[in-house]
Parts: C-alpha cells; structure tokens; sequence
C-alpha cells in the first residue's frame, strides 16, 4: 500500500504524549534552557538520519518541543527527511521532502537571514524539483543573500551551481565564485575539490580572473 503524505506541523509533531505533558507542566521555568537541551538531541538524532538511520528518534525528540521547535532544530529535522528522501523512492520520497520543506520554510519564517535553513530548503527543492527549477534558484540566491559564505553549506553550492552552469542564473555564477574564492584563500586543502566542482570552462576561467584579481586577500 503506498504510503500516505502526511501534514506535520513544524512546531513537535506528536504533542499528545503523558511525557510532553509532565514535561510542560514541570519545565516552564526552565523553557529556553529545555528546548536547547531537546535541540541537541534532535540534531545528533539528524545526523545518525543521514549516517542510514530513521526518522523514530528525531520524531521522538520534535514531540518533546514545548511551543515550536528552535529554528536550529527545525534546519535539523529538515536536513533528517531530506537525507532520507535521498535514499527513498516514490511515496515515502515525496513524503519525506514534504515534511522537509514544511519545517524549513518555517524556519526561515521564523529567521528570515538564518542562512542554513535557507540552503537546506534550496537542497530540498532542487531534490522536490529534480534540478535547478526556478523556484529551487530563487531560493538559492536567497541563501546567498543571507549568508554569501557557508562553511557548512558552501561546497554543497560550488558544485551545484558548477554542475549546472548552463542553466542557472548569472547572479548564482557570480555568488558562487565568490564563495570558491573565499574558500579558495581559507581552505587550501580545499583547492583540487574546488577545482573539480567547477567542471565548465566558464566558471573556471571566472574563478582563475578572480583570484587573480585578489591573489593574496583572504576574507
């Protein structure tokens, strides 16, 4: 039977539960101090997701938020279904990215320049879209608007953007060798990858004129 898509809303996805309630009632005292705690589970739950893990212990900690979730366990839970997505087919694919777009785009309502959520939900939407649609696009400069340089996320957009040279817009080439430059003068072990995630000879040739430009200024 294939499975159902499912609505979740971002803020805990299952607050019924005797815990969550014993939880509110002795914790309103301590709610930040809480819900940093509960932040930090669903994120080490996050990342045992994308180490091939499911969805129970993330979906476990989300229920224990008081209120919505902190936006930084949002990013978490959306980063959990999209690696999940990744590795997924048809039903519980679609599902699994829907959930994700739910949670960032919360996130970035609820931090409009909060960078990571922005790149997270770009990732989403390129997997949503199968590739650079426009939308996926937008809020890729998006990410780029808040944050023009990522350590987490940085890479992950130099190779998109190289890899799909052609077809996205000359705002993202120019974001995108940016960001290569910047990595490029912080992170000279990062060079050959760099390289390589700039297959087309356009963009490399932007990224040889622009460090030529500023050869020796890191950021």
């Amino acid at each position: 039977m294939p499975a159902s898509r499912s609505k979740i809303r971002p803020g805990g996805l299952v607050k019924g539960t005797v815990i969550a309630a014993i939880v509110a009632a002795f914790a309103v005292g301590t709610w930040p101090l809480y819900n940093q705690i509960v932040t930090a589970r669903i994120a080490a739950a996050a990342k045992r997701v994308v180490a091939g893990e499911d969805l129970t212990e993330v979906r476990r900690w989300e229920a224990l938020c008081l209120g919505v979730c902190p936006v930084t366990a949002l990013v978490a839970g959306g980063s959990a279904r999209a690696a999940l997505a990744s590795r997924s087919k048809s039903a519980e694919r679609v599902e699994a990215l829907d959930q994700a777009e739910t949670l960032l785009v919360a996130a970035t309502k609820t931090q409009p320049l909060n960078g990571e959520a922005w790149i997270q939900l770009a990732y989403v939407r390129g997997l949503q879209d199968l590739g650079p649609s426009p939308r996926m696009q937008a809020t890729l400069l998006r990410s780029y608007e808040v944050q023009p340089f990522s350590q987490q996320g940085g890479m992950w957009r130099i190779r998109l953007c190289g890899g799909y040279w052609p077809l996205v817009s000359e705002k993202l080439h120019a974001a995108a060798i940016e960001e290569a430059r910047w990595r490029w003068s912080i992170h000279a072990d990062e060079r050959p990858l760099i390289l390589a995630a700039l297959p087309n000879p356009e963009a490399r040739q932007a990224l040889e004129a622009r460090i030529a430009a500023t050869p020796l200024r890191p950021y």
